[in-house]
């Protein structure tokens, strides 16, 4: 943020951070219409299988495309870890970390460390390691409910699903730096 600049009104209020929030409300758009693109999309896949089972009474099908509609409601993110939240610390305080090992530093030096507002390089690879941790085991449990990729089923593949769970994944981490960008003010 350059505070010199005349468009700079508060950490908030100023032209960067505009185009910031500019940027994550379009990614978190596109996430949306992806999603409601793969979900429109094998809804009505699930219907057609239905109307077919219905048609040639195959009491097996049926039974599948029902699994599959009831397993469409498990692709959610809700269970992924999400790894940005706001954080605001008093650069005066004993308790503000200082950048040892993150490679970033401020001009402003407190007892011969840098000063830096953002976490050390470990507690971010904490949190990136929580998020993939969490990722995996919902691919995971989507592989495990949809079919293969390469199978020749017109329902939805784990492939799709994984797809609307990155998607919806990304677009709640857009709604939370977007959120976090909020908190300042």
């Amino acid at each position: 943020i350059d505070r010199n600049n005349q468009t700079c009104f508060t950490p908030r209020r100023n032209a960067c951070i505009d185009e910031a929030m500019k940027y994550f409300s379009d990614m978190s758009t596109w996430c949306d219409e992806v999603c409601a693109y793969f979900l429109k999309g094998a809804a009505w896949n699930v219907d057609s299988a239905f109307r077919r089972n219905q048609s040639h009474n195959a009491t097996k099908e049926k039974g599948e495309a029902e699994r599959r509609a009831t397993s469409l409601e498990s692709i959610n993110a809700g269970s992924v870890f999400v790894p940005v939240l706001p954080l605001f610390e008093d650069p005066s305080s004993t308790a503000f970390r200082t950048g040892q090992g993150n490679g970033i530093s401020d001009k402003n030096e407190q007892n011969g460390a840098s000063v830096t507002p953002l976490l050390p390089i470990n507690d971010v690879r904490l949190f990136l390691n929580e998020q993939c941790r969490t990722l995996d085991e919902k691919i995971g449990e989507i592989v495990a409910k949809f079919p293969p990729a390469d199978s020749k089923t017109k329902l939805i593949t784990s492939a799709e699903a994984s797809i609307i769970l990155l998607t919806c994944h990304s677009a709640i981490i857009t709604q939370y730096y977007m959120d976090s960008i909020q908190s300042i003010e």
